[in-house]
């Protein structure tokens, strides 16, 4: 295997020059914003995170979200919170890697609420496209149609690995 190509097995040469291409298992962007931050009726919020150009040996994307949720159920309905996460290649269109998932939801006898800190880390395996052109994030939460409710963000991180 030659110099500048990965992955590298046993036997092969690290040259000097690759060295800064490892960055597996380095923070990409720390935000801490309030760009997702949501708050009652069906309110939406999305945030683009940086892109990142450089992602040489990796393999793998970890996304951690950290955030407040809260919501409050009425009428017998499922009231909650979804977050979904999309990537793409730099100059590509947005796909799903995380498909709306439900972070935070209230259903039960009325008036019912459930509040929560949000943990969440996602996987997001890098395609040929992305390694190779680098890739973006971005990062939607969505009130579904809540009376009371929302989504308050602490910290997304973003990693290779």
């Amino acid at each position: 295997m030659g110099e500048g190509d990965f992955p590298k097995t046993d036997g092969d040469i690290l040259y000097a020059s690759e060295i800064n291409y490892l960055n597996a298992g380095k923070i990409q962007q720390i935000y801490s914003g309030t760009g997702l931050n949501t708050s009652g009726g069906s309110d939406s919020a999305s945030y683009e995170m940086d892109a990142v150009s450089d992602v040489k040996g990796s393999s793998y994307v970890i996304i951690r979200v950290i955030g407040e949720a809260f919501a409050e159920e009425t009428n017998g309905n499922l009231r909650n919170i979804d977050l979904k996460i999309e990537t793409k290649d730099i100059g590509g269109s947005y796909s799903d890697s995380l498909v709306d998932t439900t972070i935070c939801g209230a259903k039960g006898a009325t008036p019912h609420t459930v509040a929560t800190g949000v943990g969440l880390s996602w996987i997001h395996t890098l395609t040929a496209n992305e390694k190779t052109n680098g890739f973006q994030t971005k990062l939607t939460v969505t009130n579904g149609a809540i009376a009371s409710g929302g989504y308050t963000g602490r910290q997304v991180v973003v990693e290779l690995a």
